[in-house]
């Protein structure tokens, strides 16, 4: 579902659209649809990456995957007074 929403916010005047996931064929598939960069998460890098973003948080998070740890996460990604919005 979450990859879904890709080709549309590639479209929009957005800076950098981040993807995160799990799996790798997922996050190749994020870069062809205009992912900006792309984070395996889970792996010890992703994880250390997903660190670095939450030094400087974006203005839009979209939350998809309907997993509960990625959405309480998902706060720590945006900047405050910003838009977290959830698609699950």
């Amino acid at each position: 579902m979450e990859l879904l929403n890709i080709p549309g916010l590639s479209r929009c005047p957005l800076p950098d659209l981040v993807i995160s996931d799990p799996r790798p064929g997922n996050l190749a598939l994020a870069a062809c649809y205009g992912a900006t960069e792309t984070v395996q998460a889970g792996t010890a890098a992703g994880d250390a990456c997903m660190q670095e973003l939450k030094e400087a948080p974006f203005d839009l998070v979209v939350e998809a995957a309907g997993v509960e740890g990625a959405l309480q996460e998902a706060g720590d990604y945006v900047r405050v007074g910003r838009r977290l919005a959830i698609f699950a």
